[in-house]
């Protein structure tokens, strides 16, 4: 009777792991039919942070178009080539369907060092030459627009001709906002989950980029500029005890967005209808249809798997003998929770 008891207790954790999945996609928003761009500073934190929502994002059911930009190599110790091989096929791992949506910057400017602090306008300046269109370029219908360089390419990034404050002034758009090639950025939160500066240092530079395209070089903030023609959500950093809670760290963060931050709701068609037809024109189609507040995502054990797999199988050369406390009890292997950042 006593092997019964102690067996009931992983199939009701596995029950309760599935019912949180079921939750999560029948109550919280969805991103679906986005371009998405996820923005990290190393090869492996796609895999060891993100994996829950890459792999909900790259899902066929999405239709979402996600991509992947690095800004270094991770070559503190050399083996930069070897670690931007390895975040290819991790990327493929998690669902990304080519080998040109993952982008890997080269430049001095960012190196992986625990010791060295990247500059926000200098990560702005990325974004800003990676995802602004120039007024008159030539629209794609994904992240890399028909004209070259491609933008979102490491090459765009590093070594576009144009200045930021060219790249972000203001088209003929209706809205007054420059065309942007993403409608979803995603990185760490203002902690970086580890504290890693060059974790922290993504969520300045994001910042700095929304208010940038926010205000427009040479315009005042009106009620366009406050609508900012696309989301930027970060990752949630938790204590180091909840770091290593596994499933059950699911279970509670799912409790507490359910019972004291509520379900935000992408806006319905009834919705859109309602709205004056001064909001229609000063409100950007893609931010109508983004979730307005945070973000849930928690694999199933077949996802969590795969997440794994990223690590042990493409990030060989990071698995040192720590590193699997992380990928078995590490709760960003299995839940996601992002917020929404609010222009200031």
């Amino acid at each position: 009777m006593q092997w019964l008891t102690l067996l009931s207790v992983p199939v009701a954790l596995l029950a309760c792991w599935l019912y949180l999945v079921q939750i999560q996609d029948r109550v919280f928003p969805r991103l679906q039919g986005k371009r998405i761009c996820l923005l990290i500073a190393h090869p492996d934190d796609e895999a060891m942070f993100f994996a829950p929502t890459v792999l909900a994002l790259t899902h066929a059911r999405a239709g979402n178009h996600v991509q992947i930009l690095c800004l270094s190599s991770g070559d503190a110790y050399g083996i930069g080539e070897l670690r931007k091989r390895e975040l290819s096929k991790s990327g493929a791992l998690l669902g990304l369907q080519r080998d040109a949506d993952i982008s890997v910057l080269e430049d001095a400017r960012f190196p992986d060092s625990k010791a060295a602090a990247w500059d926000a306008d200098r990560i702005a300046d990325v974004l800003s030459r990676a995802f602004v269109r120039p007024q008159g370029a030539a629209a794609g219908n994904d992240l890399h627009p028909a004209s070259p360089p491609a933008p979102g390419s490491a090459a765009a990034a590093a070594g576009a001709a144009t200045t930021a404050a060219a790249a972000v002034a203001p088209s003929s758009a209706d809205d007054g906002h420059a065309p942007i090639a993403i409608d979803v950025l995603i990185t760490f939160d203002r902690h970086g989950v580890s504290e890693h500066p060059n974790h922290c240092a993504l969520y300045h530079g994001a910042r700095r980029f929304l208010e940038r395209v926010r205000r427009p070089a040479g315009r005042g903030l009106g009620p366009s500029a406050a609508r900012p023609p696309f989301a930027v959500y970060t990752l949630r950093s938790v204590s180091t005890t909840r770091k290593y809670l596994t499933v059950f760290d699911a279970i509670g963060t799912t409790l507490k967005m359910l019972l004291f931050e509520g379900r935000t709701q992408t806006p319905t068609t009834t919705t859109k209808q309602t709205q004056t037809k001064a909001t229609k024109q000063t409100q950007p189609q893609t931010q109508k249809q983004l979730p307005s507040g945070p973000l849930l995502f928690i694999s199933p054990p077949a996802d969590y798997r795969i997440a794994q797999r990223a690590m042990t199988q493409a990030h060989q050369s990071q698995m040192m003998w720590f590193r699997w406390g992380w990928i078995i009890f590490g709760r960003y292997m299995i839940v996601n929770d992002l917020d929404l950042m609010e222009p200031i």
